[in-house]
């Protein structure tokens, strides 16, 4: 589904992935780990459009993104969830999420993945009416990752989801994305919480210093001893 190849990216002068290559295939859910400034939110934001690649080839169902600006990769199938979530804060719940359905025509496809929202989420639906703006920590990442959900994306990019949050609600967050993962959506993950990050997805790419240092299903990244000693403290 998503192939890169030879990755180099940055912010004007400042390049921080060099020579990164990962793949995901349908219906994975992989996670991207490293310690902070590895390059880990750099790569999403690659992926997505937000910045441009200086070279290398990103590659999305057979097609080169790699430069396009983010309103056509996200058409193409591609929901980015960044880490400070982009709400709109005086405007509802319910309206935040239709912003996310602006390139989708069909209405019944809205009300149906509106339907599957609030039913991964039912905390939304209590508050469908309140500005998102007054909502806690909690309930604007669920509202986020909702309105992402609202194209039916092929592929979502998930960064931080549990930064900030409580305990339960970080559980039910990565309940939630594991249940849209069971249901056919490929999800590329950066997560701080890599204990949990590694139960709940198939495989895992590690980033250090921009560049991948190792790749392996994530069953075998939590028996790695430098996993254990530099990620996991253990």
């Amino acid at each position: 589904m998503l192939e890169i190849k030879g990755l180099q990216s940055g912010y004007g002068y400042l390049q921080v992935l060099w020579d990164v290559s990962l793949e995901l295939n349908d219906g994975e859910f992989i996670v991207l780990l490293g310690s902070n400034g590895a390059g880990k939110t750099t790569t999403l934001r690659t992926i997505s459009g937000v910045i441009r690649p200086i070279s290398g080839e990103i590659n999305f169902l057979g097609q080169s993104i790699g430069g396009k600006p983010g309103h056509e990769i996200s058409r193409l199938g591609i929901s980015f969830i960044t880490e400070d979530l982009n709400l709109f804060p005086k405007m509802t719940v319910y309206d935040n999420l239709l912003v996310g359905a602006y390139s989708v025509r069909d209405k019944k496809k809205i009300k149906e993945t509106l339907a599957y929202i609030l039913n991964l989420f039912p905390r939304l639906e209590e508050r469908l009416n309140q500005l998102a703006g007054t909502l806690s920590g909690g309930e604007r990442k669920m509202l986020a990752i909702g309105r992402g959900l609202m194209p039916n994306p092929k592929l979502l990019l998930v960064d931080e989801p549990s930064l900030g949050l409580s305990p339960l609600m970080t559980r039910a967050t990565f309940d939630a994305l594991r249940k849209l993962n069971q249901d056919g959506t490929t999800i590329l993950l950066v997560e701080q919480h890599l204990g949990k990050a590694l139960e709940i997805t198939n495989r895992g790419y590690i980033l250090e210093q921009g560049k991948v240092v190792m790749e392996a299903p994530t069953a075998t990244l939590l028996e790695s001893e430098r996993v254990k000693e530099v990620y996991l403290g253990r």
